[in-house]
C-alpha cells in the first residue's frame, strides 16, 4: 500500500491528496509531518510548483527511498512545461501535472510580494501575445482561478490501478 505525502502553500497540493486518498483509500500526510511513515514504503509525492520547481520534492527525496509517482500542482502545464519540470528537477518517476487554484489576494508574505511582481511581468508580456490561451491565463491571474477537481486525478488514478 502506498503513502500520499504532500507540501503545499495555497492548499490545492493538500486537496489532492486529500482527494486521491478518499478515492484509493490511501494514508496521507503533510510532508512536514511525515515522520512516522517508513523510508522505503512506497510514496506517492504531490508538491506545487514555483519558479519550474516541484517544492518539497528534493526532501521527500532524502526522507523516501521509493517515490512511485510525482504530481506537479500549478497555474498552467503544457507539455513543455513538464518537459522543463521534469529536467530541471531531474523527475524519473511518472510525472502528472494537477491544475492547482490561484487567488494572490489569499497568498501571504514573501509568496504574495513575489507573486505580486510576477503578475505585473506577466500582464505585460501577456499583452504582447493575444489569444484565447493569454486570455485564459490573464484572466485566471486577475479574478483568480478555481481549478483543483477529482476527475483531474483521473490520469493518476489509472496508473496508480495498472501497478
Amino acid at each position: 500500500m502506498a503513502t500520499v505525502i504532500y507540501q503545499t502553500n495555497a492548499g490545492s497540493s493538500k486537496k489532492y491528496a486529500e482527494l486521491l486518498s478518499q478515492k484509493l483509500s490511501l494514508p496521507v500526510f503533510p510532508l512536514s509531518g511525515s515522520d512516522s511513515v517508513s523510508s522505503d514504503e512506497e510514496v506517492i509525492f504531490i508538491g506545487w510548483v514555483m519558479a519550474g520547481d516541484i517544492q518539497g520534492l528534493t526532501q521527500a527525496r532524502q526522507k523516501f527511498s521509493n517515490i512511485i509517482c510525482v504530481c506537479s500542482v500549478g497555474l498552467s502545464g503544457g507539455e513543455k512545461s513538464i518537459s522543463e519540470i521534469k529536467t530541471k528537477c531531474s523527475v524519473t518517476e511518472p510525472l502528472f501535472f494537477l491544475p492547482g487554484n490561484f487567488h494572490l489576494d489569499r497568498l501571504t508574505g514573501m509568496y504574495k510580494m513575489m507573486m505580486s511582481m510576477m503578475v505585473k511581468m506577466l500582464k505585460s508580456k501577456l499583452k504582447e501575445k493575444p489569444g484565447a490561451d493569454t486570455d485564459k491565463l490573464m484572466t485566471a491571474i486577475e479574478t483568480g482561478v478555481d481549478q483543483v477537481s477529482e476527475e483531474k486525478l483521473d490520469e493518476v488514478i489509472a496508473f496508480l490501478s495498472e501497478k
